[in-house]
């Protein structure tokens, strides 16, 4: 009986320590994979703005040679294309929202965290250790809101960028290019929304790489939160 009472106080007294390395390290699995999805989001991105690109310079050409079936029907394959980066933005937004619900809780737990050291640290034991647990929490602490706030940005400017690509799509499928004289500063204006939407491309290729780079960081962080949880682990079995 006294040996599964001392088997049950071990466990209570490293239990938050274990789970918050499990935390750590399922979120370094997470890290890991979001920065192998992004490398192949950029890829894609990229690709798939050289071929948009390329289809407008032909719109482009058509316009100009007075080409209107072949104007019609490129018009159809950037309409096609434009479909899909809104689909695309809508699954980016709703991969922010989740990431800021995410940031939330890493930042509470971090919270629970400090609560946790600064209670044992009023008890007899390792003091030492203790302050500098809650040190390396409050540094945490302070990264997890910055994520939290950068997250909060990146779903906002995520959010305006659908909202112009979906607009500049409505406008485009609706007009009918005819190539008369009379549409002639109409269709110059409607040409320029293609320029636009070209630049909205660029713009989410520009924050991919951002977040990238933010993973990148992040799995580097992962490595120095592994080995303050194995240096903590020992200094509680000792």
């Amino acid at each position: 009986m006294k040996k599964l009472f001392s088997l049950v106080l071990i466990i209570g007294t490293f239990s938050p320590v274990w789970s918050q390395a499990v935390r750590n390290a399922a979120e370094t699995t997470g890290n890991r994979k979001q920065v192998s999805k992004d490398r192949n989001q950029l890829e894609r991105d990229r690709f798939e703005l050289q071929a948009f690109i390329q289809k407008t310079a032909r719109f482009d050409a058509a316009w100009e040679s007075r080409d209107l079936p072949a104007l019609r029907s490129i018009k159809a394959e950037l309409l096609a294309d434009m479909h899909r980066e809104i689909m695309q933005t809508e699954s980016k937004l709703k991969k922010d929202a989740a990431e800021v619900v995410s940031s939330r809780s890493e930042l509470r737990s971090e919270s629970r965290e400090i609560r946790r050291d600064r209670k044992e640290l009023r008890g007899p034991g390792r003091e030492i250790g203790d302050r500098r647990d809650i040190q390396a929490d409050r540094v945490d602490r302070m990264d997890d809101r910055k994520d939290l706030a950068d997250d909060r940005s990146d779903f906002a400017s995520q959010a305006d960028l659908l909202t112009r690509q979906k607009e500049i799509y409505t406008t485009l499928k609706a007009y009918t290019f005819s190539l008369e004289p009379s549409v002639r500063e109409k269709e110059i204006a409607n040409r320029q929304l293609l320029k636009e939407f070209i630049r909205t491309m660029q713009v989410d290729i520009r924050m991919t790489y951002g977040e990238l780079s933010e993973d990148r960081r992040e799995v580097r962080e992962d490595r120095k939160e592994r080995r303050d949880d194995r240096r903590e682990r020992r200094e509680r079995v000792f």
